[in-house]
């Protein structure tokens, strides 16, 4: 084997933040971005619909509401660590192929102590949840009632569509439902196979491979734990991906670090960027959310961690500058539009800081843009 290529984490970073598309707007599309980024983590819509806008040339958030709500040229449901993201509709095959791949996972004992529901009642639920749907579009409550008229349970689907996410996620993952359109403050739900039509099913060990590819060519130099840690599940089903795909990979070094890329990658990663590009990012965006395992690497000081880290799973809105994180921000809505408050982690010099507030007007007016009902947490 060759000597892994030396590589320095300003190099990687300014790379990670060209691959997510942060240096230069794709021209293609916001499904060709979301497919880019291996989906949009999307419990506050507002925040994904930024995300792809400040990432796709000419993109407003309303034109992002119509592309999942109107064009069903994007899927709402739960994908990666289980959390709500937008993906393609091409890649959702993909997506419940890896989530398959870690099986009836409800089945263990530990998860039936947690959610109080056996793994004969969730299969009794998962065989009977496209019927309860069948061609609708129902909230929580409806579908709840629906189920328990056609499995005689009423009992068992209360406690199931009771509660949030995890114990109706098995039936996301194995392609029975996923998000329709919010009926007011309430959420939906569709079948798929009605609302996007079937599609070709992917083995779960060629859905994980392909998906450790991508995630290494976005996110990379990665290494398997990297991948495990964003993918979130089990690390006997995760390595078995990045595994699959070791022959197309090379190693390099980051600064003491070991990890693999792309022969591509590690021919492009030594490119230096024209100048410093700046961007404010939404709050759980994939350029942070992606690699996380090493969030310290992209901080002046990893004391600073827990200010973009936040309890319970929060990820804040960041300040870029060539991928490095150097500052966190949030926003207030007014009768006279948004008005974005900066907290960076130390002095901006003279250039970065006007490509800072460039950024700041050009947030607001997105914020602005909102659709309406999109601003809540799913």
């Amino acid at each position: 084997m060759s000597r892994p290529r030396s590589l320095t984490w300003r190099q990687v970073l300014a790379w990670r933040a060209r691959r997510s598309h942060l240096t230069k707007p794709s021209s293609t599309g916001v499904v060709d971005v979301a497919r880019r980024l291996g989906g949009v983590q999307a419990q506050v819509m507002s925040s994904a619909e930024l995300a792809l806008s400040i990432r796709t040339s000419g993109v407003q958030p309303a034109d992002v509401h119509d592309a999942l709500w109107r064009d069903r040229a994007l899927v709402k449901t739960w994908t990666a660590r289980g959390t709500l993201h937008l993906v393609s509709p091409d890649d959702l095959p993909l997506w419940l192929g890896a989530m398959q791949a870690r099986g009836r996972y409800w089945a263990k004992p530990s998860w039936e102590r947690y959610h109080g529901v056996s793994a004969g009642e969730m299969d009794l639920v998962l065989d009977n949840i496209e019927a309860a749907l069948d061609g609708r579009v129902l909230t929580r409550s409806e579908l709840a009632q629906r189920l328990g008229r056609i499995t005689k349970r009423p009992d068992l689907a209360e406690r199931i569509m009771g509660s949030w996410g995890s114990v109706i996620k098995p039936a996301a993952y194995w392609g029975k439902l996923c998000f329709g359109p919010n009926r007011g403050r309430n959420v939906t739900f569709v079948s798929p196979r009605v609302w996007i039509g079937p599609g070709n099913e992917v083995d779960g060990d060629e859905a994980l491979a392909e998906l450790a590819l991508r995630y290494v060519e976005t996110y990379g130099p990665s290494t398997r734990d990297d991948y495990i840690r964003w993918l979130g599940v089990e690390s006997k089903v995760g390595r078995r991906g990045f595994d699959a795909i070791a022959s197309k990979l090379v190693p390099v070094e980051i600064e003491g670090v070991d990890a693999w890329l792309t022969p591509t990658g590690a021919a492009d990663i030594v490119r230096r960027p024209s100048r410093p590009t700046v961007r404010l990012l939404p709050a759980f965006d994939p350029y942070v959310v992606g690699v996380l395992k090493h969030l310290d690497r992209l901080l002046p000081d990893p004391s600073l961690r827990a200010r973009v880290s936040r309890p319970a799973g929060w990820i804040s809105p960041t300040i870029t500058v060539d991928g490095r994180v150097v500052g966190v921000w949030r926003h207030e809505r007014r009768r006279q539009g948004v008005d974005i408050v900066l907290d960076p982690f130390g002095d901006l010099d003279d250039v970065d800081e006007k490509a800072v507030h460039a950024q700041v007007d050009a947030t607001a007016r997105l914020l602005e843009r909102v659709p309406p009902g999109d601003t809540d947490t799913a």
